[in-house]
């Protein structure tokens, strides 16, 4: 059987995209406020409208690929979605208009929607067991960081030129690119009977318990994200009043304040990358679970810069285990094909679409009533939403 792809190429392309990742998702909304004027209401629709778009092409990630590949293959898709969004990457350099940020980003959804799922099997195809799970703890390590540097790279340019931050990703992409012939023509083959020796009874529930949390997961974070500008801004203007209101805060403190939880998500997927008593254990679950929702709540509802922070801290360490847990078994069970990427892509755009939905509500809901502040009114959606989650992912694992 041949060997497994080699991972250097496979790193080296996601460190980069994953820069993207960090920009296009975690920092539209800064650029969005500082630049376009947008509101929390308009930053919540904007995000509501990328994650639609990305569950849609995530879901149909496996189907796009197997067509495809009658006349072109994986490592072609990978390079030419690479191209594509290094074109509209460049957009914002030709004009300034708002109708620019809403096409690039949404283009450059779609486009990751494909991508990602097969930067996923080439990571993981050929590998099992201690094989596999050390790939994808180093593959984690790669892109949380990456994504994390993103929004310190942004800094600089969001004072002066914030559209900028997305033109840089151009110059990424154009690097990427380079390490794409290095790559297998296609994801090396998986072998069944190994993958079946290495999945035990246990890991179909455990699945599926990570793949609701997984969706929970990103619904806490993208409710949280678009409003962060507003947080932080407030925060460390007028540090002794919680609301969402813009002040002269620098963006460069903004933006490292706000890579808080991602490098919590980071330090956290590199401690599973390192221990082994998670695997087939529940209390993983449960502990991931609780730090999410305590996280979230302690973020919003924290009235000085500390609490934020170790809000912030919470959030993404919680964050960090469900995704390593969700990935690791969707791969693990899935046999590491195109498809299982897809699905577990496919729910990470479902729970960025729900987040700014929920965000939204709560937001409309704190409007319509003078007793009931957003901070407030949006922790009741988001924790009303996770007590149901909670409950149907105990449910299904109890049919399965």
């Amino acid at each position: 059987m041949p060997a497994p792809q080699q991972p250097a190429p496979v790193l080296a392309i996601t460190a980069l995209a994953s820069i993207g990742t960090g920009v296009i998702w975690s920092g539209i909304a800064f650029i969005a406020e500082r630049q376009y004027g947008f509101g929390e209401r308009d930053t919540l629709v904007l995000y509501l409208v990328l994650g639609g778009v990305y569950v849609l092409g995530a879901r149909g990630a496996g189907r796009f690929v197997l067509a495809a590949q009658r006349r072109v293959s994986p490592r072609a898709i990978i390079g030419g979605v690479l191209v594509l969004q290094a074109f509209v990457a460049a957009l914002p350099l030709a004009t300034r208009q708002v109708w620019v940020l809403w096409f690039t980003a949404i283009a450059f959804n779609v486009l990751a929607s494909v991508f990602w799922p097969l930067i996923e099997s080439y990571m993981t195809a050929g590998r099992h067991g201690r094989s596999m799970r050390s790939a994808i703890g180093l593959w984690n390590l790669v892109w949380t960081s990456s994504v994390a540097l993103s929004m310190v790279l942004m800094a600089p340019l969001l004072a002066s030129r914030p559209s900028d931050s997305i033109a840089m990703l151009a110059v990424c992409n154009a690097i990427a690119l380079l390490f794409v012939p290095l790559l297998r023509r296609e994801p090396a083959p998986h072998d069944a009977a190994t993958n079946l020796a290495n999945v035990t009874p246990d890991y179909p529930r455990l699945l599926v318990a990570f793949r609701v949390l997984l969706l929970l997961s990103y619904l806490v974070t993208w409710a949280l994200t678009p409003l962060l500008p507003f947080l932080i801004a407030d925060l460390l203007d007028e540090p002794g009043e919680a609301t969402f209101a813009i002040a002269g805060v620098e963006a460069s403190w903004a933006t490292i304040v706000a890579a808080t939880w991602m490098v919590s998500r980071t330090l956290s997927v590199t401690a599973m990358w390192r221990m082994r008593f998670w695997h087939g254990s529940w209390r993983t679950v449960h502990v991931g679970g609780a730090a999410l929702a305590i996280g979230f709540a302690l973020t919003l509802a924290a009235s000085t810069l500390p609490l934020a922070l170790l809000g912030l801290a919470l959030l993404g360490g919680g964050a960090g285990i469900i995704y390593y847990g969700a990935i690791y078994y969707a791969m693990s069970v899935g046999r590491a094909e195109v498809d299982a990427g897809g699905k577990h892509e496919a729910i990470i755009g479902l729970g960025y679409a729900l987040g700014p939905a929920a965000g939204l509500a709560g937001v409309l809901i704190a409007g319509a009533s003078e007793s009931i502040n957003e901070p407030s009114a949006i922790i009741g959606v988001v924790w009303a939403i996770l007590l149901v989650g909670g409950l149907l992912a105990w449910r299904l694992t109890r049919v399965r």
